[in-house]
């Protein structure tokens, strides 16, 4: 039922991805689902560079920080990749501590899912314990 659920809201989502695009401009937003331990944490349009926060139920003031890959990151993944997708980095951090710890960077694309967990996935974070982290990236294209 759970995956019934999942569906459809991402279908959902998908449906108004329409609504993440500005058809004057061309301007397209990152949008994110975020569910922790298979319970949903929220859905939001990047907006900023400052990280999301959540408290989750084991105590960790969690950040969610995504930001638009560079171009120097695109230099970079032109030789390894013949078709390099769309990039973001994706930091995640405690926001309980004094600076913020960062608890990883990884890079995923702009459409993608990205998984985090003590047992790995993008990377392991031993702080979001198992199952852990998934978070589901969007970002329309203009038509």
């Amino acid at each position: 039922m759970k995956k019934i659920g999942l569906f459809l809201f991402l279908t959902t989502a998908f449906t108004q991805a329409s609504l993440a695009c500005d058809p004057q401009t061309g301007e397209r937003i990152q949008r994110v689902y975020a569910e922790w331990n298979g319970k949903r944490l929220g859905f939001w349009d990047v907006t900023s560079d400052e990280p999301k926060t959540f408290e989750l139920s084991n105590g960790l003031k969690l950040g969610i920080q995504i930001e638009e890959a560079s171009a120097e990151k695109y230099k970079e993944l032109k030789d390894a990749w013949p078709h390099t997708p769309e990039m973001v980095s994706i930091r995640l951090f405690d926001m309980s501590s004094n600076p913020n710890k960062q608890l990883a960077m990884t890079w995923g694309g702009a459409n993608s899912i990205q998984g985090y967990s003590d047992k790995g996935g993008a990377t392991s974070v031993k702080e979001l314990g198992s199952p852990g982290l998934t978070l589901h990236l969007m970002k329309s294209v203009c038509v």
